[in-house]
């Protein structure tokens, strides 16, 4: 072998190994201290829990709400967590809190987990994201389902997500250079001249949470436009449904669906015009599946 390959070699050891340099501890944190969400999923589990409660917590982060359950009275709690780093710090965080006589956890993909031997009154998941696009909700739904763990009778926590398109016109300009790319801005962000909606707002999609749902979304839509001028963009945004009596509903907070503005070719539109879209994508299967295509 030449210096340049031993050279090569020796650099390769000293880096993390592949997929373990991109750390989610910071967003775990972000979600812990979202006080919006926070209080809207204690209060629903306030309304459920009992000291015979079985809960099934997935992608339980931090652990907060597998804590909550078990501050509550509930029997037992299995929180499931994919990532090992986040796993041991919630582990931590039952032992600290002397809650871990009641909370076991998982570190795997809930997608892929045999969990059937077991048996739960409420399931609890956070794997939420704008347009259901880049989470996992929807897939370990249909896993769960298909083990038996989930039927209508279910309470699942949150109940269901809408997800809703609006046509916009989109400042995509940053640092003197147009930067026309997928945009997400949170609710804590300054947004207020960042962009103009057009048309007007239509429901996209219905998303329940005890049910199986497809993954594959495909379907078009008529937008009517609202103001002349130009669009550029989708505007994509989500409430959440925490509970299936519609009490508790959360749109863009600290860390829970942010908007995202996803870029189409420039148009220039008419007051009153039928601007006709269709819309496809894989949920959970990343903004690279979603595809937006003018219908002529």
């Amino acid at each position: 072998m030449d210096k340049k390959s031993k050279t090569l070699k020796n650099l390769k050891k000293s880096y993390l190994p592949e997929g373990e340099g991109f750390s989610s501890v910071d967003l775990v944190y972000q979600c812990l201290i979202d006080k919006d969400k926070f209080n809207a999923f204690s209060s629903v589990l306030k309304k459920y829990i009992s000291n015979s409660s079985k809960i099934l917590d997935i992608g339980t982060g931090s652990g907060i709400l597998a804590l909550i359950a078990g501050k509550l009275g509930a029997k037992n709690v299995l929180a499931v967590e994919f990532d090992p780093t986040v796993s041991k710090i919630a582990n931590n965080n039952f032992k600290q809190n002397n809650l871990s006589h009641k909370i076991k956890i998982i570190t795997g993909d809930a997608r892929i987990l045999d969990l059937s031997k077991y048996k739960f009154d409420l399931i609890v998941m956070e794997l939420l994201a704008t347009g259901l696009v880049d989470e996992m909700q929807v897939e370990v739904v249909n896993s769960l389902y298909d083990q038996g763990l989930i039927s209508s009778n279910t309470i699942v926590v949150p109940f269901a997500q809408e997800n809703y398109l609006t046509l916009a016109y989109t400042d995509f300009n940053l640092y003197g250079f147009n930067m026309k790319m997928i945009k997400h801005l949170w609710s804590h962000d300054n947004n207020d001249n960042s962009f103009d909606l057009i048309s007007d707002q239509i429901l996209m999609n219905r998303i329940v949470f005890n049910t199986k749902n497809n993954t594959k979304f495909s379907k078009s839509f008529n937008f009517k436009i609202k103001k002349t001028g130009k669009i550029n963009s989708i505007y994509l945004t989500s409430n959440v449904f925490v509970d299936g009596k519609g009490e508790f509903i959360l749109g863009s907070t600290h860390s829970l669906s942010p908007m995202v503005f996803i870029p189409i070719e420039d148009r220039n539109v008419k007051k009153g015009e039928i601007i006709k879209l269709k819309v496809s994508y894989l949920m959970g299967g990343g903004f690279n599946n979603f595809k937006i295509n003018y219908i002529k």
